[in-house]
């Protein structure tokens, strides 16, 4: 069996060659024969003339003339590619520059958010690829010191969550759900920190690394467990029960050693009765006192009174504050039914009080509880 022979493509003829590039470029015969004369350095046949060899009307063919028109298109057509490959270049280099600004903002982003943003490879060994910037000022730890040990996470996750870490890790926790577990700070503080995490698979549908955002909920987590301790232990008592029960879990609540409950005098202006004092050890005598020069004078013209530290430096004039030894002061106001102030809710410390919304929601929730308590109260007594 004979084999078969490779058929040669036939090259295209130059009159053809020639319409295709006045298709090409849409130039008149005019600006044909111009271009011409460019590329070749000399002059060639007239436009006419390259319009009657383009449709086949030439009767003669001359071969000195064929040859400046078929070399003349070929320059031509090598100018167009280098053109192209030009402005393919100058795309090209747009899109990664594009691409370059585009990183650098993400980049810009990530490294500056408050959460923290991480790549935990699977495979072929489990290391950190990213751990951004922010792992510092939530757990004391730098990225590079997660970078060089990949078990650092599960060293620093508590105990009794470190299953639930390793679950994930091994890719058997839920995607795409927010969790919260505690971790352990370089100081010794332990955080809540809530995370998500996304899977990523290669081409084979294996998992091979985990991505995720993680932050600190400490705060939430804290004033969701001190309202609910103040609620449970609030939750049965009434009346003056009510009010002495409320200090006392207040300052157990907030991590405080003084809280109380005081109402405003019927007819003496910036005068107060004490209902509940809680001491830190137990509950003080009431007794009634002027306000002026306290800090519980701020907190019906401000809707809050809040001093974190040196309280006895700014009001030196109230004596009670040194003998006791107060620090620190926040209280908000108590408000009745119609909407006006009837007293005050407040907690002290004898150490700086950290500033945290926390303390002040809690207070104002319990402020309404007592307003209620205190109004059904009255009731309950003109009865």
């Amino acid at each position: 069996m004979e084999p078969k022979k490779k058929i040669q493509k036939k090259e295209e003829s130059t009159p053809k060659k020639l319409l295709k590039l006045k298709k090409k470029t849409s130039w008149s015969w005019e600006r044909m024969c111009r271009e011409f004369h460019r590329v070749m350095g000399e002059e060639g046949p007239s436009h006419t003339t390259l319009f009657r060899y383009a449709i086949g009307k030439v009767q003669r063919r001359n071969v000195l003339t064929e040859r400046y028109v078929r070399e003349a298109i070929d320059k031509i057509s090598l100018e167009f590619i280098q053109k192209e490959l030009s402005e393919s270049e100058t795309q090209r280099q747009d899109v990664q520059e594009a691409l370059h600004q585009t990183e650098i903002r993400y980049r810009r982003l990530v490294e500056n958010a408050q959460d923290v943003i991480y790549r935990y490879a699977l495979l072929p060994q489990p290391n950190f690829e990213y751990v951004s910037p922010a792992i510092q000022g939530m757990l004391g730890y730098a990225p590079k010191e997660f970078y060089a040990d990949p078990k650092l996470s599960l060293k620093l996750i508590h105990p009794d969550d470190r299953e639930k870490l390793e679950q994930s890790f091994q890719g058997k926790a839920p995607f795409h759900e927010r969790a919260t577990l505690r971790w352990v700070h370089r100081d010794g503080r332990t955080l809540w920190i809530e995370r998500v995490n996304v899977p990523v698979h290669d081409k084979g549908g294996r998992l091979v690394a985990i991505e995720g955002i993680a932050r600190d909920v400490t705060e939430r987590k804290d004033f969701e467990g001190a309202l609910l301790s103040v609620i449970q232990g609030t939750s049965w008592t009434v009346g003056e029960g009510f009010s002495r029960t409320l200090v006392k879990q207040l300052a157990a609540a907030l991590e405080v050693r003084f809280a109380f409950l005081a109402v405003l005098h019927p007819t003496v202006k910036n005068r107060a009765s004490l209902l509940a004092f809680w001491d830190g050890s137990g509950y003080g005598n009431n007794f009634e006192y002027d306000m002026d020069h306290t800090p519980c004078e701020h907190v019906f013209s401000n809707d809050l009174s809040y001093f974190s530290a040196d309280v006895r430096k700014i009001f030196p004039k109230d004596a009670w504050l040194k003998e006791h030894g107060i620090e620190s002061y926040l209280a908000v106001p108590v408000y009745g039914p119609s909407g006006r102030p009837i007293g005050h809710l407040g907690v002290m410390h004898d150490g700086p009080m950290g500033e945290g919304p926390a303390k002040e929601a809690i207070l104002r929730v319990f402020a309404t509880c007592a307003g209620n308590e205190l109004e059904h109260a009255k009731k309950a007594k003109a009865s």
